[in-house]
Parts: structure tokens; C-alpha cells; sequence
């Protein structure tokens, strides 16, 4: 019989422990945004005297359950506590089948009575993962019992907050994550917002130009018939006038013509002034408003913004030295010149060399560039000083520095060398990156390059560092 008894107290026991266990999970998952949750299951001893320490000599959840005489060990026990949204927290006794419920933690420290008869009182403290509790049942009376619990939070229940605080970590990096993507579609919809006024703006350029053809050809038409209205009655006064008197036949004829000398330089002086008008508004250069692209780019000297990519275009504005632009995009067979736009949002051509940090996409030009005129060894980076391009460049310190250019050989590249020690990193389309280290004062450098015909080239220059 105590054996049946041990066995269905087992059973109500696992039953009502698994219970906690899945509201300990699902209060662990809701309520881990509002306070520290302690939810889970509890594992240690107790004992009737104070300060037990945990004694545990077993493994495993049986030795805490009082089936069979030989792990008969009433000191190793279990509880289950889940925690409420208002920072209470409820804890489930299954060996006196107990439940006390709603205690307030104030600093981890909580008290209550049992949901049953209310005679039992406990008190305790939850640091970190243990949890230490005194139950006092008949508390004050003759027949109390006092028993002590040393109880530390099981390994599934630690690995299982490490799993939903893992969880968590990963939801805020997702809602970061949309916070960009809102950011980076909003910007994408300002761009998208821009580019159709301009359209709208190039829409009512081009209803302007096609008015103004449209009253250059009705002035044309018009003064051509006032052409023929005038001719005809020329004719037709020359020939009354012939009638009446052919002596001021001459005289009539010189005064005509004069009329239509006139009239022809009165039309020839509109049909300039109405072309001039529309070649003005055809000139007229692109203006984008700017302040959303990053002109991460400065002039390295005063240039000319053209209308097209050749030096016969019209000229847009004189850009002066270190004025500040985006490179749009690279063009030419060469990559000599580039679409830009200025600070003042003008849209136009200029030559690549007229410029420094090119900006953009990383594979729209490539450092040096294969330019007709270019060097053979050239350096982009660190830059030349001022008029001392292939002779002289200013570092801000000394100590090691990275040299960044390309070799501009159809030939091809046998070797690279700067000051004799071959330089490794250099790639097929000739681009390269040396490094250095450089003193105080004057460095003298030079590269040398060999080619697959077996022929030198050399670059020699001075690298200056402060003191």
C-alpha cells in the first residue's frame, strides 16, 4: 500500500510540476520586456534547521522523488515559480502540494501564506539563480514546523533564458534593421519625388520651346504673305504707273525695293531675336537641387563644366579651384571625362584629371586611369602638393604610409620595385599598393617598372614628413 500511495503522490507530483513548468515558459516569454523574470524550476534541499547547504551526492530529477526505499532522501526537493506582470512571483511546493501565490519582490525578497488554509507562512530572498525560502507552517502555534530551502534554478530552465535573451537580442537587431530600411526607402522616395519634378520641369521647357516655334513659324508665314502682298502690289503700281508715266518708273521701283530691303531686314532681325530666344532656353543647363546627394568630390584646379563630354561644347560655368561636386558617372573611351553635379546642383561634363577623390561607385574610374597623356606611373594616393605633380607630396606624420597608383602599360607588367623591394599587390589592369615607412624630413622615393619587352621605366620623387 505505501508503495501505491508513493506512486500516485509520484504522479500528481510530475503532473503539477509540468504544469508550472509550461506557465513558468509562457510567463518567461510575455512578461521578459516588464521585470526580471525568475520563472522556472528549482532544484536543491531542505531541511528543519537553519543554514543547510546543499548536500546533493545524486544526479538526476528521481533523486528528489521518494520512490523506492533505497533513494529515500527526504532532504533533496523541487519547486516551481513563475513570475506575474505586477513584479509578484507564484511558487508551487509539490511535496506539500502548496502554492504561494502573488508575493510582491521588494530587492528579490518575498513573503506570503498558502492558497489553502493561509497557515503557512514563507519568507525568502532570489539572488541570481538560487532561490533560499523558510516555510513555517501552523506559524505560532504549538504543533509549527519550520523547514529551511536551499534551491538552485535547474540547467533546462538557465539554458532556457539564455535561448529567449538570445531571442530577444535577435528581435531588436531585426526591428533596427527595418528602422534602416524605412530610413533608406523614405530617402529613395525624396530621390523618386525629385527626379519627377525635374521631369515636370523639362515637360513645361519643351511645351515652352514648342510655343515659341510655333509663333516663329506664324511670323514667318505672316511676313512671307506681307512679302507677296507687298511684290504684288509692286508689280501692279509699276504696271499702273508704266500706264501713266514710265518716267517714274525708276523712281517707284527704287522706292519699293527699299520697302522690301526693309521689310526683309525687319524680318531677318525677328527671326534672330526668336532664335536667339530658343537657343537661350535649349542652352539653358540642368539644375537639380542638391542637397540630397553627398559631393564627396573638390576640383583640383579652375575647370569648365561643358553642356557634352568634348571641349567644344558649350560651357555650363567656370568651377574654381576646390569646388565641391559628385562624379555621376565616368565617359569616354578613356575615362577622360565625367558626368558631375556642382554644389549649386549644376548638371554637367568635366575632365577627370580637373578633379580629386572621385567619389561614387568604387568601379566607375579606376585610380590613375588609363588617360590618353597619362603617365606611365601614376600616383593617386597620397596626393601631389600643388604644381609639384610627379615631384613632390606632403604626408601629415611621419611613420608607415600605403602608396596607391597604376601602371599604365599595354605591354604588360614584369615587375614592380619601390626603392628595390618588389611590390606584391599588383593587379592585371596594373593598379597597386606599396607601402613605406617614411622619416622625418625629405624621403626619396622611386618605382621602377619592367615591362614584358624587358624595358625600365622609373618614377622618382620626394615624399616630405613633418618634425
Amino acid at each position: 500500500m505505501n508503495y501505491l500511495r508513493i506512486i500516485k503522490i509520484f504522479h500528481i507530483m510530475i503532473k503539477k510540476t509540468l504544469t508550472f513548468l509550461i506557465f513558468s515558459i509562457f510567463c518567461l516569454s510575455i512578461h521578459s520586456a516588464y521585470a526580471i523574470d525568475y520563472s522556472g524550476t528549482y532544484i536543491g534541499i531542505k531541511c528543519k534547521r537553519g543554514g543547510c547547504i546543499d548536500g546533493n551526492k545524486k544526479s538526476g530529477i528521481l533523486q528528489n522523488l521518494k520512490i523506492f526505499p533505497e533513494f529515500k532522501d527526504e532532504d533533496r526537493t523541487m519547486v516551481s515559480v513563475s513570475t506575474n506582470i505586477n513584479n509578484s512571483i507564484n511558487i508551487y511546493f509539490p511535496d506539500f502540494d502548496y502554492s504561494f501565490n502573488d508575493m510582491i519582490l521588494n530587492s528579490g525578497k518575498f513573503e506570503g501564506r498558502d492558497d489553502k488554509s493561509g497557515n503557512a507562512l514563507i519568507s525568502g530572498e532570489i539572488i541570481l539563480n538560487n532561490l533560499i525560502a523558510t516555510i513555517k507552517k501552523h506559524e505560532g502555534q504549538v504543533n509549527e514546523i519550520i523547514v529551511y530551502y536551499n534551491l538552485s534554478l535547474s540547467e533546462i530552465d538557465i539554458q532556457l533564458r539564455e535561448k529567449i535573451n538570445e531571442i530577444e537580442n535577435k528581435d531588436k537587431k531585426i526591428s533596427i534593421l527595418e528602422n534602416d530600411k524605412k530610413n533608406l526607402q523614405q530617402k529613395e522616395n525624396n530621390l523618386n519625388n525629385s527626379l519627377t519634378d525635374k521631369i515636370e520641369e523639362i515637360a513645361k521647357l519643351n511645351k515652352n520651346i514648342s510655343t515659341l516655334k510655333n509663333l516663329l513659324d506664324e511670323t514667318i508665314e505672316k511676313y512671307e504673305k506681307n512679302l507677296e502682298d507687298t511684290i504684288a502690289k509692286h508689280k501692279n503700281d509699276i504696271k499702273i504707273l508704266n500706264n501713266e508715266n514710265n518716267l517714274n518708273i525708276e523712281k517707284i521701283e527704287k522706292d519699293y525695293n527699299n520697302k522690301i530691303i526693309e521689310l526683309k531686314k525687319k524680318w531677318k532681325t525677328k527671326e534672330k531675336e526668336l532664335l536667339s530666344i530658343i537657343e537661350d532656353e535649349i542652352s539653358k543647363p540642368i539644375k537639380i537641387d542638391p542637397s540630397h546627394i553627398m559631393l564627396r568630390s573638390k576640383t583640383n584646379q579652375e575647370t569648365t563644366l561643358h553642356t557634352k563630354p568634348s571641349n567644344e561644347a558649350k560651357i555650363v560655368a567656370t568651377l574654381a579651384d576646390g569646388t565641391a561636386i559628385e562624379n555621376l558617372q565616368s565617359v569616354g573611351e578613356y575615362d577622360e571625362w565625367c558626368l558631375v553635379v556642382t554644389e549649386t546642383g549644376l548638371v554637367g561634363y568635366i575632365y577627370t584629371d580637373h578633379f580629386r577623390d572621385y567619389g561614387g561607385d568604387d568601379n566607375d574610374i579606376d585610380d590613375g586611369g588609363d588617360l590618353p597623356g597619362s603617365d606611365i606611373i601614376s600616383i593617386s594616393f597620397p596626393e601631389w602638393d600643388t604644381g609639384q605633380k610627379n615631384k613632390i607630396m606632403t604626408v601629415e606624420s611621419s611613420g608607415f604610409i600605403s602608396l596607391k597608383g597604376k601602371i599604365n602599360l599595354e605591354t604588360g607588367i614584369m615587375e614592380v620595385r619601390l626603392n628595390e623591394t618588389v611590390v606584391d599587390e599588383v593587379e592585371q589592369n596594373g593598379k597597386f599598393e606599396a607601402y613605406l615607412i617614411a622619416n622625418e624630413g625629405d624621403n626619396v622615393i622611386k618605382i621602377t617598372v619592367i615591362d614584358m619587352n624587358n624595358e625600365l621605366h622609373e618614377l622618382s620623387f620626394i615624399i616630405k614628413a613633418p618634425f
